[in-house]
């Protein structure tokens, strides 16, 4: 049964009728009860509490999906601080090395502890 949108303040107003008219005379005005009304409203605020029980948690999960990214968006800045840090110290020492290699492999372990879950390439020896 599909209802039809009611007017609160209507409604309101017929309740407060009702109110005075039963005290004074003990009869109901009017075609519909107040308890039609009552039920109609009070079914209204169950799906509004419903819909405020769903956004709620949608908020939580965008709040913690956020979180989740503005963490790894940190770590990923604090990463790419310290490649750049060790770029640069291996381009001011690079000239210390006997072996133009040594600085490269330095390179390659400073890589491996700032992405410590991407598999490390297989050198070919």
């Amino acid at each position: 049964m599909t209802q039809i949108p009611r007017d609160w303040q209507k409604d309101m107003e017929r309740v407060l009728e009702s109110r005075e008219l039963c005290k004074k005379y003990g009869i109901m005005p009017q075609e519909e009860s107040i308890d039609e009304v009552l039920a109609y409203w009070l079914q209204e605020a169950k799906k509004l509490a419903e819909d405020k029980e769903r956004l709620e948690w949608m908020v939580q999960r965008a709040a913690e999906g956020i979180a989740f990214e503005k963490a790894r968006a940190d770590a990923a800045e604090a990463r790419e601080q310290r490649l750049k840090e060790a770029i640069e110290l291996a381009i001011k020492d690079g000239n210390k090395y006997e072996n133009p290699y040594e600085s490269l492999i330095t390179l390659q372990s400073i890589l491996r502890t700032l992405y410590p879950d991407t598999p490390a390439p297989i050198s070919e020896e």
